[in-house]
């Protein structure tokens, strides 16, 4: 049974979304359109994962009965944001590759913060299953 009051409900999402969308801006499209050296890929692979690891975390802590599907809340509005930004710049496909990793990072590393946080916000591993 969820522990979810009514306000909740849609808060949750739109606190989500909203995160989504500027996480998509600032994290994702700051990777892909900075001056990183080849050499610096590891340094943005572990900031990408940090960032959403510590927003999955959050929001599965705040409402842990939804688990890792906060992580899709995340990651299409910042999947919107990135592949629309991608889309209109004159890169290429090279752009359009690394921008499917980084959002791959991103929600791998989204699931595990948002299971993560939902363990720590009280639930059990058989509300997963």
């Amino acid at each position: 049974m969820s522990r979810e009051t009514g306000r909740a409900r849609w808060m949750g999402p739109v606190a989500a979304v909203a995160f989504g969308l500027l996480s998509g801006f600032f994290v994702i499209w700051k990777v892909l359109f900075s001056d990183y050296a080849p050499g610096d890929f590891w340094q943005t692979i572990v900031y990408v994962s940090s960032a959403y690891f510590v927003l999955g975390a959050g929001l599965g802590m705040l409402l842990p009965a939804r688990g890792w599907k906060w992580s899709l809340w995340l990651v299409i509005p910042s999947a919107a944001v990135s592949l629309g930004l991608v889309a209109a710049s004159s890169e290429g496909a090279e752009l359009l590759l690394r921008a499917i990793m980084y959002l791959g990072v991103a929600l791998g590393t989204s699931v595990l913060g948002a299971l993560a946080g939902s363990f720590a916000g009280g639930v059990s591993a058989r509300a997963f299953r």
